[in-house]
Parts: structure tokens; C-alpha cells; sequence
């Protein structure tokens, strides 16, 4: 199903599309895509997931055009050997929830039905305080597999500072710290 994701720039979107991505082994490449009024977007044939940044910048033209997209049902090989699958999965992310941008106007109802079928609003690394110790852990554990270092834990006064900032710029500022 396609899959909504609300929430605050770097609070986390993208990670958990990529983990939703993730839980298919055999799912294919997983495509970012920011959403300019400016280029249509082209669901390729295929496997994958395809992450859409802020679709409610597309002109309403390309909306329609992903819409039809998205309505496209399994398509029947010619000899009728074998059904192609018409699109990747879709994630859709904005910082604004679907309601709100409905209600206002910049996106589509149907595009929206089409795409919120499954909606996850992710909190700002503000509100979850309790959980700050455990991102950090696991950015750490990241950081030293993907650079071969031995893995290094934080003193209890760094995850105690760590606690008492206000992140505005959330899991990706605790990333880049």
C-alpha cells in the first residue's frame, strides 16, 4: 500500500521509508524524489520503492498524471505468460499533513486517497526525549559499520547533554553531531 509520512524536515522520513524499503529483500532500488511544480513524475516498470518528497508541489497537471498512474492496474503480458506489476511502491512525504494540504488546496483529493492509503506521522526528535539515547546508539553502530571502526558509546554526561538540547534540527542534526 502506499504509504503518507507527515512530519518535520530530518525528523526521520526518509529513514523510515528506506526501513519500509527494507523489510521487502527482494524489493528492488529505492529511488528519493523531490517534487518540483516543474517535472512530471514517472512510475518506471517494476520493483522498488519510490520516495516522493513534497508531491504537493506538483502543478495540478502532473498530479493528475501521477494519479492515472497510481490507477493503473497489473498489467497483462502479451502472451499472457506473465503480469507486470505498473509501478514501485510508493512513499510520499511532506512536512504538512494530508488533511491540511487537501483542505487548502495543493494536492489533489484523489491523489491524496491514492497515496495516504497508510498515513505515519513521525515526532520531532523534541518529543521523544526518551528515545534520543537509542538514536544515538543506533547512528553510532551505523557510523562504525559502514566506516570498519570499533564501536564507541557515548559517557553518560554526552548522553545527558545529548537529552537537554532542543534539536530543531532533529535525526539528521543528531546525525551529523
Amino acid at each position: 500500500e502506499p504509504v503518507w509520512i507527515t512530519g518535520e524536515v530530518g525528523a526521520g522520513a526518509v529513514w523510515l521509508a528506506r526501513a519500509i524499503h527494507d523489510q521487502d529483500a527482494q524489493s528492488g532500488p529505492f529511488v528519493r524524489r523531490d517534487c518540483e511544480a516543474g517535472r512530471p513524475v514517472i512510475l518506471a516498470d517494476g520493483r522498488g520503492t519510490l520516495l516522493l518528497c513534497s508531491p504537493e508541489r506538483l502543478s495540478v497537471e502532473h498530479q493528475e498524471a501521477l494519479l492515472a498512474q497510481l490507477q493503473r492496474t497489473d498489467l497483462r503480458h502479451l502472451e499472457g505468460l506473465r503480469t507486470v506489476t505498473p509501478a514501485p511502491r510508493v512513499i510520499a512525504w511532506s512536512a504538512t499533513s494530508l488533511p491540511v494540504l487537501v483542505r487548502t488546496g495543493r494536492i489533489l483529493p484523489g491523489l491524496a486517497q491514492a497515496l495516504g492509503r497508510v498515513q505515519v506521522t513521525v515526532p520531532p526528535l523534541r518529543a521523544q526525549r526518551e528515545s534520543i539515547d537509542t538514536f544515538a546508539r543506533a547512528i553510532l553502530e551505523q557510523i562504525a559499520a559502514d566506516e570498519g571502526l570499533a564501536l564507541r558509546r557515548l559517557k553518560p554526561e554526552a548522553a545527558a547533554a545529548l537529552r537537554q538540547y532542543s534539536w530543531p534540527g532533529n535525526l539528521t542534526e543528531l546525525h551529523s553531531l
